[in-house]
């Protein structure tokens, strides 16, 4: 998978500067609109390009964040602040200290603080360090996406229904054709992709952690236990987890906001999960049955 990242950011790259060719060179100049709309168009879609840039780049080069060498240290959970143990573990793969929400990547061989996936598409870890460029990266994206959509949708009817009478040249109409079937692809997935993350950020969930709550929560409702995810503050502190305590809008700015609070070892919690003290529900004894011949 490492070898396949570098080609797929190559790839997204591609993508973006073919889309932005197509709306600079042949929406905007043709399109049959006002001189003020044809500025405050452009002057938006150069915001949101510049930031999915920016994030997307940011998402790339950030390390996530790796915890510090095993020395046998201790750590208390005392203070609202620790995670799963009493005890900090030792990573059995690469003898790091293993800290509460963090996990080994099997593709960069090497723990990840808050580790919520491997991302082959910016060939880095998403953890701790990372996760706010990677959300907004996916958040800007659907919106550049949904902002090219919706200024290309009647240049792609005009050239694809009624090309005679279309403005544009033979090489604008493919290139606005492709760039609105490109975008409504990538909106899908995005849409789909970018919902996920923001109930996640909400919640204070990492997707590994959403995988494992799951489990969780069906086996604590098998037991008649009432399971709530440890580390959910509740909406406002869960947002200033990932973006630090910056106000909206400036935190979707990570430019001008300040950076998250904490080192990514510990985090405020609400105490140990359920599962940790889940009840063994108990096993029906079978009736003891008779021998006949004994009777």
């Amino acid at each position: 998978m490492k070898l396949v990242g570098p080609l797929l950011i190559l790839f997204a790259f591609g993508l973006y500067g073919f889309i932005a060719y197509s709306f600079f060179a042949f929406i905007v100049p043709y399109e049959p609109w006002p001189a003020w709309q044809r500025t405050l168009l452009s002057l938006v879609g150069i915001f949101l390009l510049a930031n999915i840039i920016y994030n997307y780049l940011g998402a790339i080069f950030t390390d996530p964040g790796s915890p510090p060498e095993y020395g046998g240290t201790e750590m208390e959970e005392g203070a609202g602040m620790g995670g799963l143990g009493d005890e900090v573990k030792q990573c059995q793969k690469c003898s790091r200290l293993k800290p509460a929400r963090c996990h080994h990547c099997s593709v960069c061989n090497r723990c990840v603080l808050k580790m919520d996936h491997h991302c082959p598409w910016v060939n880095n870890c998403v953890g701790f360090h990372n996760y706010r460029y990677f959300w907004l990266f996916l958040v800007y994206l659907a919106m550049g996406c949904t902002f090219v959509i919706a200024t290309v949708a009647r240049a792609f009817y005009v050239a694809i229904f009624t090309p005679r009478q279309s403005e544009f040249p033979f090489f604008g109409r493919q290139c606005v054709a492709l760039t609105f079937v490109i975008c409504c692809a990538i909106e899908l997935a995005m849409c789909v992709l970018a919902t996920f993350h923001v109930y996640l950020a909400l919640t204070n969930q990492t997707t590994l952690e959403f995988q494992l709550n799951l489990h969780t929560r069906a086996r604590a409702r098998w037991n008649g236990v009432n399971f709530r995810n440890p580390y959910d503050l509740g909406r406002k502190r869960n947002m200033q987890q990932v973006f630090g305590p910056s106000r909206f809008p400036i935190w979707m700015m990570p430019y001008l906001a300040e950076p998250p609070e904490g080192d990514g070892l510990s985090f405020r919690a609400l105490g140990k999960p359920a599962v940790l003290r889940l009840p063994q529900r108990p096993k029906c004894d079978r009736p003891a049955t008779h021998n006949a011949a004994a009777g």
